[in-house]
């Protein structure tokens, strides 16, 4: 099997993310009709979603036809070399339709392995893009960033994204036990920036706790806050595959390894 330079892919995936914040900035801010996805959660969409992801793949047809496209809106394209890009053109499709610039393009290439080899996070209004590769130190607009590395549960915050993604009575049960361990300090909403900003160490040391979660929801999310010393795993605290479901993302190794005790503690 042909190996690739992650360098090149990098560089590319970073075209993939200039090409779509053309198109999503083209409609972020302007009023527009909702679509409405079934059988999800967080079921807004609108066009830009389509036109972003659209543009996108064809740019990797033109350019990378072997490869394959894991994605949100489409269908998706088989690999012909057990490459495949992971594409979510708009996460936070609410919030971007709300006008609030806290959604973001998430771009991931996996491995013939099924491994997240890197990850792309663009905020294009604010002008923030996170990138994380494998075995290197995530950088946020070119510089190394790192995670929060306190341990103090009483500063350390917790977010999630609704409470409707929070289906079972397990899962309900797991997000009053991460709370209190949190102490209350609890933030709905954020989507992918959420995990951006846990691998910024903008704040306290976070927790991110989520469920109905799709691959191309947080594929781009593992490299990025790998990259920074955060932990991103499922809830069962092993790596994340593609059938995986629930998140935990944490500042550090301590605040995980308390997690996953409250977790399995039931």
């Amino acid at each position: 099997m042909k190996n690739i330079d992650l360098e090149i892919m990098v560089g590319f995936a970073e075209e993939l993310a200039n090409l779509a914040s053309k198109v999503t900035l083209k409609y972020f801010r302007i009023p527009q009709s909702v679509e409405t996805k079934s059988n999800t959660i967080s079921n807004m969409a609108s066009i830009a979603d389509t036109e972003a992801e659209d543009a996108m793949v064809e740019l990797i047809k033109e350019k990378f036809p072997e490869f394959g496209v894991i994605r949100e809106e489409g269908d998706d394209i088989i690999s012909k070399n057990g490459y495949n890009w992971v594409l979510d053109p708009i996460d936070g499709s609410s919030s971007f339709l709300a006008g609030r610039a806290i959604w973001g393009t998430l771009i991931a290439l996996v491995d013939p392995n099924n491994e997240v080899i890197l990850g792309v996070m663009d905020q294009p209004y604010t002008k923030e893009r996170w990138v994380g590769a494998k075995n290197a130190p995530t950088l946020l607009n070119g510089q190394e960033i790192s995670t929060n590395k306190s341990s103090d549960l009483n500063q350390t915050i917790l977010a999630k994204t609704t409470p409707h993604m929070f289906i079972t009575n397990k899962q309900k049960d797991v997000l009053k036990k991460i709370e209190n361990l949190c102490g209350g300090k609890s933030i709905w909403g954020g989507d992918c920036y959420s995990y951006a900003s846990l691998a910024s160490g903008y704040s306290s040391p976070m927790t991110v706790l989520e469920s109905d979660m799709n691959f191309y929801d947080f594929a781009a999310l593992i490299p990025i806050i790998q990259g920074a010393g955060g932990r991103i795993t499922n809830w069962q605290g092993n790596s994340l595959k593609l059938e995986d479901k629930e998140v935990l993302a944490t500042s550090n190794e301590v605040l995980h390894k308390l997690a996953i005790e409250h977790i399995n503690n039931h």
